[in-house]
């Protein structure tokens, strides 16, 4: 039952990801260049970086399929580090794409 959950868990962890990219492919492909120009460097580097979201799942899933059987602690705080680590990532995005904020200087 704890494998079951475990894989569970890193594939909700992997389509939370996945899905954080279509997002952010879709927000840039809703602005178009001129647009993009005015966007602050943190979003502008959001953007440019998306792709990491593709390969951050891919620690999460070598480690549940190479892993010896875990207590039910350590299977916990593997939960809990996957929930943490994609908290993390779902609060950049949203900070920082849907609140675009444009600098004047």
């Amino acid at each position: 039952m704890r494998r079951w959950a475990l894989i569970l868990s890193t594939a909700t962890f992997a389509v939370g990801c996945f899905g954080l990219f279509l997002f952010l492919l879709s927000y840039e492909s809703t602005f178009g260049l001129g647009a993009m120009q005015r966007l602050p460097l943190l979003t502008k580097d959001l953007l440019r970086y998306k792709a990491v979201l593709l390969i951050a799942p891919i620690p999460a899933v070598l480690f549940n399929s190479w892993r010896r059987n875990l207590s039910a602690d350590a299977s916990l705080m593997y939960v809990a580090l996957l929930a943490l680590c994609f908290a993390i990532l779902f609060f950049t995005v949203a900070v920082v794409a849907t609140f675009p904020w444009t600098v004047s200087m």
